[in-house]
């Protein structure tokens, strides 16, 4: 079901938009930026973001 998705759009904003695969992507490329960081599940993450599709990413890739 999840490869069903895969190319269903997942957001969009101001005439752009998103993959479920693409933001999948995105979201674990900066995850793993994050976890390199040194940033893991114990420590506070801050989002300063306008609201769209790099807000979802961000978001996505802390819960990651």
């Amino acid at each position: 079901m999840a490869q069903a998705r895969a190319a269903t759009r997942a957001a969009s904003e101001d005439g752009a938009s998103i993959t479920y695969a693409d933001l999948d992507a995105r979201s674990d490329a900066l995850a793993a930026v994050l976890k390199a960081g040194g940033i893991g599940g114990d420590r506070p993450v801050a989002l300063v973001q306008e609201r769209g599709i790099p807000l979802l990413t961000s978001i996505l890739a802390v819960f990651k």
